[in-house]
């Protein structure tokens, strides 16, 4: 029988938006994205003007992180779609890339593009969350949302 496959690649251990473990129970809520151009993972999300609606604009109420979802299709394969309904994670540990290297148990910040990091010059502080893990600029590092 012939060989099928040889080669392998290697997998990344993480996405961004991916819940990290499972060690404490985690809280998530569902909420409809209410950007047209949808909203990526691992992203803060902010309220949006309906009631269950979000946006990744920021400057309004923190909602949470958006999870990951593998129910996705090949037009939006990293994203969710405007009037879909996201998963949003308010407690727990998920993956996250950041805007520059981190420390982990260091203080969670986002900038006004809605980027992760450490530094809180001119950023947004994100209440009862530090980050898990150390990262360099540009690498996934883990968020504790308490």
């Amino acid at each position: 029988m012939p060989t099928v496959q040889s080669t392998y690649g290697t997998m990344s251990a993480a996405r961004a938006g991916m819940i990290a473990n499972a060690e404490e129970m985690g809280n998530d809520i569902s909420r409809t994205v209410e950007d047209a151009a949808g909203i990526g993972f691992g992203l803060p999300v902010f309220q949006g003007s309906a009631d269950d609606g979000i946006t990744a604009t920021v400057g309004t109420a923190f909602r949470g992180i958006t999870v990951r979802s593998q129910a996705r299709d090949a037009v939006n394969p990293n994203v969710y779609a405007e009037h879909e309904s996201a998963k949003v994670r308010t407690k727990g540990v998920i993956w996250v890339t950041v805007l520059a290297a981190v420390t982990a148990g260091a203080a969670v910040y986002f900038t006004d593009d809605g980027e992760w990091t450490d530094t809180s010059t001119d950023n947004t502080a994100v209440t009862n969350a530090i980050f898990d893990s150390s990262a360099s600029a540009g690498g996934l590092a883990k968020i504790r949302l308490a």
